[in-house]
């Protein structure tokens, strides 16, 4: 796997690691794996058949998106607009919690 930084995944073991994470905790982080200095939150949105059709992010610099201010508040928010959005495309989560 290519290395573009040095927050990159590159293991195998720790990239099944951090998917199991996000589809267990509904939404993915960005340290800056991809490009240097930039962070991003995303989280899935479903449709009415219960599956992924697009997600939403949001990106900054990593001196304006500290990790506090990512974990805290960035994630609630950004899940949050994913949710609303997918119950409107007709999402019903109870049928993931089975």
């Amino acid at each position: 796997m290519p290395k573009f930084t040095n927050e990159t995944i590159t293991d195998p073991a720790q990239l099944k690691k951090e998917l199991a994470r996000i589809r267990q905790e509904g939404y993915a982080l960005d340290w800056g794996e991809r490009e240097e200095h930039v962070r991003c939150v995303a989280a899935p949105i479903f449709n009415h058949e219960d599956r992924v059709i697009a997600s939403i992010s949001i990106s900054g610099p990593s001196n304006r998106i500290t990790t506090y201010y990512m974990k805290h508040e960035l994630v609630d928010v950004v899940k949050e607009i994913a949710s609303k959005v997918s119950h409107k495309m007709g999402f019903n989560e109870e049928h993931l919690i089975q």
